[in-house]
């Protein structure tokens, strides 16, 4: 009895297997017998199993098959002429219920994908509120940082490493348990370096969070992110590695690529170094696009839309190394990022949206020098408001 088919399935593929559909309509001891030796070696993808067979039973039939002898008797009445105005009356607010039962089944089975294509799961905690970094253990233990680079790892024992120092949960953890979480918070003016237990880097940029399991013990790496990262993924071609956002899915199974999903940005953007990735919308039966080095993939929030675009290799990381370098790119935009990386709010002033800057910003200088860069590319005045920046066109007259 061949388990081990089913070992990579999640909700969509179990879905779309004809064998998976014909045991849901038709369950039979022999088949019942192979899912249930299927659950008790991969108990992980109950939730996939059972999310799988309610979408199937949705669509089935609303009524039984009629009976020969009943449909025969019918046939016979209508050729007869015998039916009564009564009984087609019957029959027809019978099909119209039938409709609006259907209606109805789908309009639930439309609301269930859309919750759950939005349930991902991350911290509810804001990182811009947030006054240092933090660790949330997967028993609820929160342990806070102030260090501005903060190096995390999580070892393959089960063991938490910040800044070199252990950090040990209170609740052991079942060695087959995948839902249990730890949590990390980054705040605005902060970074962090982690390595998580099966050798994956991620390089967390500031105001952002991920969360992730103590271990990979399923058939699948699953980390949830809302922020930006860049991530260097260990292979490994048995267990692939998936990236969540709130509104968009990664699938990986070694390679380089950044994403920036930041909850308050109107796009969220991956854009690959090396490897292969897969990109789609976080739901059921989404569509995803095959990337390759050099590309970036855009998701339009607002308009729920992919497009595709070149990207330059050494614009990408860029910020893990301590620059930010920019091609034509709109201020305001840079500004967002400058704001989260030196946690120092910059106020654009009006009409800037359509200058553009041009050039590298070396992230070890202040603030002040890095945007009295470009305001002397970009033609802007930069005002020093003693705990803010306000950003104007150099032209105005400010007295």
């Amino acid at each position: 009895m061949n388990t081990d088919r089913y070992r990579d399935f999640d909700t969509d593929d179990f879905v779309l297997d004809d064998d998976f559909v014909s045991w849901v309509l038709n369950p039979r001891k022999e088949t019942d017998k192979y899912w249930i030796c299927f659950l008790e070696k991969y108990p992980e993808k109950r939730r996939y199993i059972k999310e799988a067979a309610f979408i199937v039973k949705s669509f089935q039939p609303l009524e039984d098959e009629i009976p020969a002898g009943r449909l025969e008797n019918l046939i016979g009445r209508i050729k007869s002429g015998q039916e009564t105005k009564k009984n087609r009356i019957i029959r027809t607010v019978m099909k119209f219920a039938a409709v609006f039962a259907l209606m109805a089944g789908i309009t639930f089975f439309l609301f269930y994908m859309d919750q759950s294509r939005h349930t991902f799961r991350i911290t509810v905690l804001d990182p811009a509120d947030a006054e240092q970094g933090s660790v949330i253990l997967s028993d609820g233990t929160v342990y806070g940082f102030e260090t501005k680079e903060t190096i995390i790892k999580q070892t393959t024992s089960g063991q938490l490493l910040i800044n070199r120092d252990t950090i040990t949960s209170t609740s052991r953890i079942s060695a087959r348990e995948t839902t249990a979480m730890n949590h990390v918070v980054i705040p605005y003016g902060k970074r962090s370096e982690i390595t998580l237990s099966d050798g994956t880097h991620i390089w967390l940029n500031s105001g952002s969070q991920i969360s992730y399991p103590d271990n990979f013990n399923g058939n699948t790496r699953e980390v949830h992110i809302s922020g930006e990262a860049f991530f260097d993924v260990a292979t490994d071609n048995n267990k692939p590695f998936f990236v969540i956002t709130r509104d968009v899915k990664i699938r990986v199974l070694g390679t380089r690529f950044n994403v920036t999903a930041y909850k308050d940005d109107s796009t969220i953007q991956t854009a690959l170094v090396s490897g292969s990735v897969s990109v789609g919308r976080n739901g059921l039966f989404s569509r995803t696009l095959e990337m390759g080095p050099g590309e970036k993939v855009v998701f339009d929030r607002e308009e729920g839309s992919f497009s595709r675009e070149s990207a330059d290799l050494q614009f990408i990381n860029s910020w893990v190394h301590g620059y930010l370098i920019f091609r034509n790119e709109p201020t305001t935009g840079i500004f967002k990022r400058l704001e989260r990386y030196y946690n120092i709010p910059v106020i654009a002033g009006s009409n800037l949206e359509d200058i553009t800057f041009s050039g590298k910003l070396d992230l070890k200088d202040d603030l002040g020098d890095v945007l009295e860069n470009i305001a002397f590319a970009s033609s802007l005045k930069i005002i020093d408001e003693n705990g803010y920046y306000l950003v104007k066109q150099a032209a105005y007259d400010y007295k």
